[in-house]
């Protein structure tokens, strides 16, 4: 029963985190600064869930962010389901319960994420953002420190309310 639970947390937590990203922290509202909680959210359950239960959440996340931003359909999809399985393989190879470890891991998925999406998107012969190596630098440094803030969180009200 403790693993329904589980999976019910982080359901709500994913879909307060998609109403977050494309409402409040879309990037027509912050400029050039964008905030990606979902993203956030796979990495830290690829770090501390199961194979299935994990699956289903980056494939769930990816298949609500590729609904609402209007992206083509399966495009978050394989890329968060890509990143799930890359951190997982990485997990079982290192000791991954300390800080350092969780802020690089944090790091180089967004960097990973960042990259994955831009050379799709590049493939597309419209494509007309313009991805900086700045833009993509202070972005990934944001959300670095935005995704421990809410690992800190994620586990303190996981903790609290299944103790």
């Amino acid at each position: 029963m403790n693993k329904i639970y589980t999976y019910l947390f982080f359901v709500i937590i994913l879909f307060i985190f998609v109403i977050f990203q494309t409402t409040l922290f879309n990037p027509g509202r912050l400029g050039r600064f964008y905030i990606d909680l979902t993203l956030i959210l796979i990495i830290y359950l690829s770090l501390t869930t199961e194979i299935r239960g994990g699956v289903f959440f980056a494939f769930l996340s990816g298949y609500m962010i590729d609904l609402f931003s209007g992206a083509s359909l399966g495009l978050y999809v394989i890329s968060r389901l890509s990143l799930f399985v890359i951190i997982r393989f990485i997990v079982t190879k290192i000791y991954s319960d300390r800080f350092i470890v969780h802020i690089l891991i944090i790091f180089f998925s967004i960097i990973y994420e960042w990259l994955f999406l831009y050379s799709l998107f590049s493939i597309n012969s419209d494509f007309n953002a313009v991805l900086t190596p700045s833009f993509i630098i202070i972005n990934v440094l944001m959300n670095t420190l935005i995704g421990y803030i809410c690992f800190i969180i994620i586990k303190e009200l996981h903790g609290k309310l299944y103790s």
